[in-house]
């Protein structure tokens, strides 16, 4: 089996956000559109997850459904897909969503799971995937701390941190840097070198594999893409294969 992997930080969660005033919704339901078609298409693949981070719950000045949430909703219908997503609270303006087709992907109520993190398994296989938007390296050490037992085989997203340098402002960013690179024993960031922020240039998206020789020995990975081709958001989408 292939399963085919897109992480996306999309930004969407800022129009039509009283802090971000802009940002309007009617430019936000353009950028949506088109996000929706780029995300639509690779669905198209077989065995295709798509984790999407900065997806708007509700919005901040009515504090009602997002209209950009109503209309992300009308292009998944449920017949048709599957969407993860968790609700904390009645105020939570973004969250973290993973689409699959209809039944491929399902919850892991044993993982680490609020708005910004996202725990699923893929059905047919024995892998634990964990959609990430932490907010810093040691947030996510601290989460994962807590479910020690259920490390993810797999964790992909917005990590806000990096093993990277940043040229006359590294010492802002030396903490977070140190706390990734402890996040990450165990792991292989397959997406290493590559920076894949729109604007800033950094290192914060990743796609991380369990670095044993059981999983190593049953999975591989290809075709590992940062598409720079497509500046809808601050970040790039990435993709990348897994072959079981």
């Amino acid at each position: 089996m292939n399963i085919n992997f897109m992480t996306w930080n999309t930004q969407l969660y800022e129009y039509g956000n009283k802090s971000f005033k802009r940002k309007n919704i009617d430019d936000g339901k353009k950028i949506l559109s088109e996000q929706i078609e780029i995300v639509l298409s690779y669905l198209e693949k077989e065995n295709s997850i798509v984790v999407l981070q900065e997806i708007p719950y509700k919005s901040n000045i009515t504090w009602k459904e997002h209209e950009l949430f109503v209309e992300f909703k009308n292009n998944f219908p449920e017949n048709q897909y599957s969407l993860i997503y968790n609700v904390n609270n009645n105020y939570q303006i973004k969250m973290t969503v993973v689409i699959s087709k209809k039944e491929f992907i399902k919850p892991n109520i044993e993982g680490v799971n609020n708005n910004c993190c996202v725990s699923f398994t893929i059905n047919g296989t024995d892998l634990n995937v964990l959609g990430v938007h932490s907010h810093n390296a040691f947030e996510l050490r601290e989460l994962l701390f807590t479910k020690e037992l259920v490390r993810p085989n797999i964790m992909l997203g917005d990590f806000n941190s990096g093993n990277y340098l940043k040229q006359n402002e590294d010492n802002k960013i030396v903490v977070n840097r140190q706390n990734y690179l402890l996040l990450t024993e165990g792991y292989i960031d397959i997406c290493q070198g590559e920076y894949t922020h729109h604007i800033y240039k950094t290192h914060i998206d990743h796609i991380l594999l369990e670095n044993s020789n059981e999983f190593l020995e049953k999975h591989k990975y290809n075709n590992v893409i940062v598409d720079r081709k497509i500046t809808l958001s601050d970040h790039y989408p990435i993709y990348c294969e897994i072959m079981i």
